[in-house]
């Protein structure tokens, strides 16, 4: 039943994807996808703490 879930629910993200693919066009989705994963990756980089090494130089 779980597996089941998720399915449907991934197959309204694949559906919802498709219909932003439609209305703006695949690239510049793909690139608001790839901006919004460098933003999340950068602030990640800023919330680990440093380390004993990088914090010397």
């Amino acid at each position: 039943m779980e597996q089941s879930g998720t399915i449907d629910r991934l197959q309204e993200k694949a559906f919802d994807l498709g219909c932003l693919e439609r209305h703006f066009g695949r690239e510049q989705v793909q690139a608001i996808v790839e901006q919004s994963k460098a933003l999340e990756q950068a602030e990640r980089a800023k919330k680990r703490p440093k380390r004993a090494f990088e914090m010397s130089r």
